[in-house]
Order: structure tokens, then C-alpha cells, then sequence
């Protein structure tokens, strides 16, 4: 059971590293600022937070989070 939670969460990082890249290369303006808006209060819950500790996992979002 827990490698394919690993395998799961292997694919949720990837997945939320690529949304980060995307919006990172969003042109500035309005857009952009509400996906990342969105993106770091999904990064802050609480759960997610705890999921990534208990990895010890950290994930690049080139400051988007302090």
C-alpha cells in the first residue's frame, strides 16, 4: 500500500511542479496573479504542508512560498 501512495505522491510533486513552471512563464498581468494567488494558498494547507514534512521533501517554487 504505501509504495503506491509513494507512487501517488511521486505524481502529485510532478504535477505541481509543472502548474509552478507554468504559471512562473504566465506573461504578468491579472491572470498570472490570481493562479498565484490560488497556487500558494494550495501550497500553505495544512495537510499538504504535513505531507511534504513527514518526506522530507521540499519542492522549488522560486520563492513563492517564504
Amino acid at each position: 500500500v504505501s509504495q503506491s501512495r509513494y507512487g501517488q505522491f511521486e505524481d502529485f510533486k510532478d504535477k505541481l511542479k509543472t502548474l509552478v513552471k507554468k504559471v512562473k512563464d504566465m506573461k504578468k498581468g491579472e491572470a498570472k496573479d490570481k493562479k498565484m494567488a490560488a497556487l500558494k494558498q494550495f501550497i500553505k494547507k495544512p495537510e499538504l504542508v504535513k505531507a511534504f514534512k513527514e518526506r522530507d521533501v521540499k519542492i522549488d517554487t522560486g520563492g513563492l512560498i517564504g
